[in-house]
């Protein structure tokens, strides 16, 4: 195996056992604090076990050791809730037994090879989960797949009599999918067992919008379209929206169709204060030539926005009926009677009218969007030039010549300001500090004056005199 292989496999192992702790943690947590109704019993005893030897199984056969590796890997945990009732004075009697378990054969994740549970697995991990439960007992199990289940484990729909099933799966691009699969519960107590908190969601929701920001400047973030997307609900999403609509004045939301779109305005109250306008007045202040632009650029992205969803669903509709003419078309191709194909040919050229129609209508719908575009491009080029205000060339001449005038003024009174500190430094002074300053200046021009004359010095020194060498006597006169 190289290494790349052996990395592989350890990112794959260290996230399904990531997934299973996170699952587990929020597994008892949401069976401890479940509803009596839900989950019956007056006392209740909690057992775990897993199917770690299952795990050192499949590692002998594979001939791989090591205790790191093994750990890295789910273990199979298993967490049992059972629900007691009291039954005469000393008895009791089972009333419920609710299962959250983890579904990771590890043979996959050992061969770099992870796949999701088919529903043979999971109705046979379920079977050995429920043999020799008593009947008549409230049964909830809950199954969580690190590497997620096959698509026919969604779409079954499987019926076990007497029998709750809640799935759960990580998500590729982050969050859980939690899904109850048999039974009926409540959707509010199946969310319970997400081990995605609800902060969590509402941070991967920011996360995409933040990614999505630049279809703010070319339409709009619809909510429905981020729900489907990250698997969260759409209120939630909506809730999000409005609230960063609160805390950002240039986002708005409008709602339109049933969804809610979040688009980039412009800052002001004027959406609000039209809210109690009637209609025609707001009409005529919309094609006047005064009044707040901001809310007029406001109406105009919402009105954009609008055009901009239906252009998309149209151009959804339009690859719809495009993948249903090339179905159609590939019949009539391997088909070998004639009729068929006259009939095929009927139906596409139908398809392809329809296709051309609603190809024209979406043309329109381009042009009214960039109509309004432009116009709030050129209002919004107004705005923001109203906002600046420039001051004028007089204006800018004044202050030129009062700076000037200012730097003027200022150098005089620095100058001035040197020829006083000088004095102030002298008056400043006492009789005796001015006495010691003389003093100490005279000994300083002394020294120095004894330095520039070397000469003088030497003279006032009396002579050196050799006393080996005789002065020579002077004659004396007869």
């Amino acid at each position: 195996m190289t290494t790349d292989s052996k990395a592989s496999m350890s990112d794959s192992g260290r996230r399904a056992q990531q997934a299973e702790q996170d699952f587990i943690a929020a597994a008892e947590a949401a069976m401890s604090s479940a509803p009596v109704k839900v989950i019956p019993g007056q006392w209740f005893e909690t057992a775990r076990r897993d199917s770690a030897e299952d795990v050192h199984k499949a590692m002998v056969d594979r001939r791989l050791f090591g205790t790191e590796r093994r750990k890295g890997l789910p273990q199979g945990a298993t967490v049992v809730r059972t629900g007691w009732a009291r039954r005469f004075l000393f008895g009791r009697r089972l009333k419920s037994v609710t299962v959250a378990t983890v579904l990771a054969p590890p043979g996959p994740l050992l061969d770099n090879d992870p796949r999701p549970v088919t529903l043979s697995e999971l109705s046979s991990h379920i079977r050995n989960l429920i043999s020799g439960q008593v009947r008549g007992v409230s049964k909830l199990i809950i199954v969580c797949s690190p590497t997620g289940f096959a698509p026919e484990v969604w779409t079954a729909g499987r019926d076990w009599p007497g029998l709750n099933v809640i799935l759960s799966e990580p998500l590729p691009g982050g969050g859980w999918k939690t899904m109850p699969l048999a039974g009926e519960l409540d959707i509010q107590f199946v969310r319970s067992f997400d081990p995605e908190s609800e902060n969590e969601k509402r941070l991967r929701v920011r996360q995409e919008i933040d990614a999505a920001r630049a279809d703010l400047l070319l339409g709009g973030i619809s909510a429905r379209r981020i729900s489907q997307k990250l698997n969260v609900r759409p209120r939630l999403v909506e809730s999000v929206l409005e609230s960063m609509s609160q805390f950002d004045e240039e986002l708005k939301v409008s709602h339109a169709d049933g969804d809610v779109v979040l688009y980039r305005g412009l800052p002001g109250e004027s959406s609000r204060e039209e809210s109690s306008m009637s209609a025609f007045d707001w009409v005529r202040s919309l094609f006047s030539s005064k009044g707040d632009e901001a809310g007029k650029i406001n109406h105009l992205i919402e009105n954009r926005n609008k055009l901009a969803a239906r252009r998309e669903r149209l151009y959804e509709d339009i690859a719809r009926l495009e993948k249903r003419e090339q179905s159609v078309l590939d019949e009539g191709k391997q088909s070998t009677s004639i009729v068929v194909k006259r009939r095929v040919a009927s139906q596409v050229a139908q398809l392809r009218k329809e296709i051309a129609r609603w190809n024209t209508t979406a043309s329109m719908l381009n042009q009214q969007i960039n109509v309004l575009s432009t116009d709030i491009h050129n209002l919004t080029l107004l705005q923001q030039g109203q906002m600046a205000k420039l001051p004028t060339s007089e204006e800018l001449t004044e202050h030129a010549v009062a700076a000037e005038e200012m730097l003027e003024t200022l150098g005089a009174d620095a100058r001035m300001v040197e020829g006083l500190e000088a004095g102030i430094a002298e008056q400043a002074m006492s009789d005796d500090e001015a006495a010691i300053l003389k003093e100490l200046q005279g000994d300083d021009e002394r020294v120095a004056s004894s330095a520039e004359s070397p000469g003088a010095a030497r003279k006032s020194e009396p002579p050196l005199t050799n006393p080996r060498v005789a002065k020579p006597e002077k004659p004396q006169a007869e």
